[in-house]
């Protein structure tokens, strides 16, 4: 299915709740072209996942484990929106950040 950018983001962010981790109380993303010599359904995604502010996924002791996770998670949205929408994805850049620290950056 072929859809433009503005498309995809609707459907992706509808979709949000289902695709999103647990122990992840949010998430963001951008997407953007991968350029003018990619193909059409190809895109760049920088995500962000919001954790509740106790989160294990936020103390500096885990920062492995949290990798771990944090590339699984990476690979099972990728997956999912190859998998519905048929368009290609390249995470170039995930982060995981507090509630209290999300919303300070919303005001």
């Amino acid at each position: 299915m072929s859809m433009n950018q503005n498309q995809l983001e609707k459907l992706i962010d509808k979709m949000i709740n289902v695709i999103k981790p647990n122990g992840v109380s949010d998430m963001g993303f951008n997407l953007e072209p991968m350029g003018p010599y990619s193909f059409k359904d190809e895109y760049y995604m920088r995500v962000t996942y919001v954790v509740p502010d106790g989160s294990e996924f936020l103390k500096r002791d885990n920062m492995k484990k949290t990798d771990v996770y944090r590339d699984q998670w990476n690979r099972e949205i990728k997956n999912t929106i190859k998998d519905y929408f048929g368009v290609n994805v390249v995470i170039s850049s995930s982060s995981i950040e507090s509630e209290s620290y999300h919303n300070r950056l919303k005001q």
